[in-house]
């Protein structure tokens, strides 16, 4: 739910940490609310589906369904929250595109937020730290390719 939450405003989030350590890059037009609405339900359903597939490994394995619980959220958070950040400058082919050359990086920014959101009270603000993060993220795999070799 918290990530649900977090994607109806991330637009303003991420708004926020452009304007303060991004002034110099054209601003972003944005994600349309039902595309970030429609992007945020994707994931609560994806969440709650692995959540769900993985419930019997936290019963009969405890460690290894923990582990795999927070590796799948992990890819799950960080797939769809750099897609939400990238979606407010880019097509989705183009944020899929750049998501898949970067894979590595993105699961693990979402294997931080993952973390995060097992922890209680942090939980609630994992959410808006991942949006900031992602913004992050995104503005330096686009810089890094800006740049030429």
């Amino acid at each position: 739910m918290a990530a649900l939450f977090a994607s109806l405003f991330l637009d303003e989030i991420a708004e926020a940490v452009e304007k303060t350590y991004y002034p110099a890059d054209p601003p972003s037009p944005g994600v349309p609310f039902w595309r970030g609405l429609f992007a945020g339900l994707r994931l609560a359903f994806w969440v709650i589906v692995w959540s769900l597939l993985l419930l019997p490994f936290n019963f009969w394995l405890p460690g290894v369904g923990t582990v795999a619980t927070i590796a799948v959220n992990g890819w799950l958070l960080g797939r769809e929250f750099f897609e939400l950040v990238a979606l407010r400058h880019m097509s989705r082919g183009a944020a899929n595109m750049l998501r898949r050359r970067h894979t590595s990086g993105v699961w693990g920014a979402g294997l931080i937020l993952a973390g995060l959101a097992f922890v209680p009270i942090v939980n609630f603000l994992a959410p808006l730290y991942g949006a900031a993060f992602m913004v992050h993220l995104y503005k330096r795999y686009i810089h890094s390719e800006e740049r030429p070799l």
